[in-house]
């Protein structure tokens, strides 16, 4: 079985081992907990996936911190990722 069709669930979700989130809202939430807990990412966004949420890793946002990276200024880190370094 190839990678792409063992993501295709039975119900349409292209990423059934992900977590779902019921609401838009639920899924910002989940995000803000990862943040407090110190495992936040700058790069983490909502998407919509057959009738609910899920939280990942935005290509764009991830390209564009990347890409400023490699111009020579260094990565945006999140706060998370700052607590501790000096």
């Amino acid at each position: 079985m190839s990678v792409k069709a063992s993501r295709v669930a039975v119900d349409g979700c292209r990423w059934p081992s992900k977590y779902r989130h019921a609401t838009k809202d639920d899924a910002f939430a989940a995000i803000a907990a990862l943040e407090r807990a110190g495992r936040g990412s700058p790069d983490m966004s909502v998407y919509p996936c057959a009738g609910h949420w899920h939280t990942g890793h935005s290509i764009e946002k991830f390209k564009a911190r990347i890409q400023r990276s490699l111009r020579g200024g260094r990565a945006k880190r999140s706060k998370s990722n700052r607590k501790g370094r000096r």
